[in-house]
């Protein structure tokens, strides 16, 4: 029997006893019993979800999930699930007899979608009911607007752009093709890039160790002019430094260093974009620079884009801070 206005479509997913204890588990470390209500309840739901992708085969990564965290539960009423390659996947509970759905604001941003799980009295099952991949700034979402569970399944493969969650840095998580910066610029480079970045940026005393750096190498194939078979590969290196303000604003500077050369080739553009894909700002390399850099400032969860351009050659890093 379904519950109130549960959708044709929706699937019940038994809760198991195994799936009850860990979210006991995750509740007793809450300090007051609101909030240890909320995440047994947050957690009931991401495993709920997380078993019926399972079920499909869809990959998922409970232990990268925020919601796993319990400092993170205590912080914020989160109850994501991180889905390996595409990001993270927010599962709302609800009460049996409620017809909306509450989206905190702490959730607004950073999801790749919303799945609303309707909470049977006893915890011992859990009922998808669909999902909507956005929610804006909206603190209440109406059962009536939710995509069927089939449309979910479509919308989860789709290509999704892989961003770098600046933000998630602070907190000694990297993506694994961001290094130490130390581990892929050479000594020499490394004292320059330190020495190039001027004083702007250095953390304010509020945060005397809060500036993070890292490091990706990229690869640009340029094809030599009058022969299609012939190519020549430049490797450079985007070096990433975040450095927070007291208000909540992160200063970010970029730089590009080269890698097995002593100089970048000329004409090497480092651009800025919007997610529109609209140029905010450009720098180009001349003859004999060995780095270019640019500074901008932003605050948490505004997304932009890095592009590195030789001739017809690019590659462009998508960020939200």
């Amino acid at each position: 029997m379904q519950s109130i206005d549960s959708p044709l479509g929706s699937i019940a997913i038994p809760l198991t006893q195994t799936n009850r204890q860990m979210a006991e588990r995750f509740a007793s470390q809450q300090p007051t019993p609101e909030k240890a209500a909320q995440a047994h309840r947050n957690l009931l739901a991401v495993l709920a979800v997380n078993t019926y992708l399972e079920m499909l085969g869809i990959a998922t990564n409970l232990q990268g999930s925020y919601s796993w965290n319990p400092i993170g539960q205590l912080a914020a009423d989160i109850a994501d699930l991180k889905l390996p390659g595409k990001g993270h996947l927010e599962c709302r509970p609800i009460a049996p007899d409620e017809l909306h759905c509450s989206i905190p604001a702490e959730v607004w941003k950073d999801r790749i979608g919303y799945v609303v799980v309707r909470m049977a009295e006893t915890h011992r099952e859990a009922t998808l009911l669909g999902f909507v991949p956005t929610v804006g700034e909206r603190s209440r979402l109406p059962l009536s607007q939710l995509q069927s569970l089939d449309q979910f399944l479509e919308y989860l493969h789709q290509p999704f752009p892989v961003l770098t969650r600046l933000h998630q840095w602070f907190d000694q998580v990297f993506e694994i093709d961001w290094q130490a910066m130390e581990e892929v610029l050479t000594p020499t480079q490394t004292s320059l890039a330190l020495r190039f970045r001027g004083t702007s940026l250095e953390p304010a005393p509020e945060f005397p160790e809060g500036a993070i750096r890292r490091a990706r190498v990229f690869n640009l194939d340029i094809q030599l002019a009058g022969d299609l078979r012939d190519s020549t590969v430049h490797q450079v290196a985007l070096v990433v430094e975040l450095a927070p303000e007291p208000d909540g604003q992160i200063n970010i500077l970029l730089q590009v260093h080269p890698i097995a050369t002593p100089h970048l080739p000329p004409d090497l553009r480092l651009i800025i974009l919007n997610p529109a894909e609209q140029v905010l700002w450009e720098v180009k390399s001349r003859s004999s620079d060995n780095i270019i850099q640019w500074k901008l400032q932003g605050e948490s969860g505004e997304p932009f884009k890095v592009r590195i351009a030789l001739g017809d050659a690019s590659v462009t890093e998508q960020f939200v801070i």
